[in-house]
């Protein structure tokens, strides 16, 4: 297994990522956060991997995260992004481009969004971690790419939520919440229930300060499974989906300094879920900056981490930025409905038997003087 490498200008300071296909003609197109000049960065997929300028739309101040769907049912893709002052929506148009910013309340300091239908309207809603505060707000999508008034559900005490995947962790048809805590080392689960309402989480071990999770059947025995990037131990937590919603004690495999995100996929092909792992530096020289892949194996376990760097920091550009298009006069409803979304947004299946290189979780001692709530 090898990755390839090339480099496409993004704008300033890129700090999360979409795929979509914005312009509807079959190839991959990305969305691009940028907290700096607070905008998002559209960059549309061409031949090979081959993928235009970026070209820069105003969002929300202090940009945090990005999902899509498509908001107004017109069939084409749309932006929702997470910031300081709310939920920026910007609705897409034909041709890969974006009306401008609707920003919609969402609670305080939004750090991750996901977009799912909750109520099962076929109207794609919208869940916002509050990292401060730590809980999630819901906002219900309406009609015309609107949103109501966000719902606030409790998460955690001490704050800090950092991260969100949403699956149906106990089978019953509704789709379910878990969240990522680096404040108490845990990930919660929020069961969901009919009109887009969620119940008391219900918490479970990971690593040192939990920054990012993600969904994946990495057992193969049809129940989800949680893994969960821990930024101050270096490491990743798996935890194994039982009946009923319930997990195992995380096992922690080794990733690379300071993971950030964790995605799920197949990359090796052997239908075993895998998973890609982002590791930050946050010193001054970004030597420690790669992507750890753990190829997955027999009953939920992963091989020893290959780590792949980027040979430097992207290149950035900064293009005028388009105006904004005049809405279509009518709009068609599709009759599509939003997928289930997590932070990895890849999803994968397992089955191989790579060596195993983990050690059980033991119990952590709070670190409080370690924490910091800042990226």
């Amino acid at each position: 297994m090898s990755f390839s490498h090339a480099e496409f200008p993004a704008g300033d300071g890129p700090s999360a990522i979409e795929i979509s296909d914005f312009d509807t003609n079959g190839d991959p197109d990305l969305a691009v956060v940028n907290p700096t000049p607070d905008d998002v960065s559209v960059l549309l997929g061409g031949a090979g991997t081959a993928f235009s300028g970026p070209a820069p739309y105003d969002a929300t101040s202090a940009p945090a995260d990005v999902a899509s769907g498509d908001f107004d049912g017109d069939g084409d893709p749309d932006l929702a992004v997470a910031g300081a002052n709310g939920v920026a929506v910007l609705l897409g148009v034909a041709g890969g481009g974006f009306s401008a910013q609707t920003v919609f309340p969402a609670g305080g300091a939004p750090s991750a969004i996901a977009a799912s239908d909750f109520n099962g309207d076929q109207d794609p809603d919208l869940v916002v971690v509050n990292r401060v505060a730590g809980a999630v707000s819901v906002l219900l999508g309406s009609s015309g790419g609107t949103f109501l008034q966000p719902t606030s559900f409790f998460v955690a005490e001490g704050g800090l939520s950092m991260s969100v995947a949403v699956g149906d962790f106990d089978g019953d048809g509704f789709l379910d919440l878990a969240v990522a805590n680096a404040g108490t080392d845990s990930v919660s689960v929020l069961l969901g229930g009919a009109r887009g309402t969620f119940s008391q989480p219900t918490s479970f071990a990971a690593g040192d300060f939990p920054q990012s999770v993600a969904i994946g059947d990495f057992n193969a025995d049809g129940d989800p499974d949680l893994a969960v990037a821990n930024r101050l131990s270096g490491d990743v937590s798996v935890l194994l989906g039982r009946p009923e919603a319930s997990f195992s004690p995380p096992t922690n495999f080794a990733a690379g300094s300071t993971p950030f995100s964790v995605a799920v996929g197949d990359f090796n092909g052997d239908k075993d879920a895998d998973l890609a792992v982002a590791n930050r530096d946050v010193g001054p020289s970004g030597a420690r900056d790669t992507v750890s892949i753990l190829l997955g194996g027999l009953g939920g376990s992963f091989a020893a981490p290959a780590a792949h760097r980027r040979s430097s920091w992207l290149r950035r550009a900064r293009r005028p930025r388009p105006a904004a298009p005049s809405p279509t006069a009518t709009r068609t409803r599709s009759p599509t409905r939003a997928t289930t979304a997590s932070t990895g947004r890849i999803r994968g299946r397992p089955t191989a038997t790579p060596t195993p290189s983990a050690t059980p979780a033991t119990a952590r001692t709070h670190r409080s003087a370690r924490r910091s709530g800042g990226p």
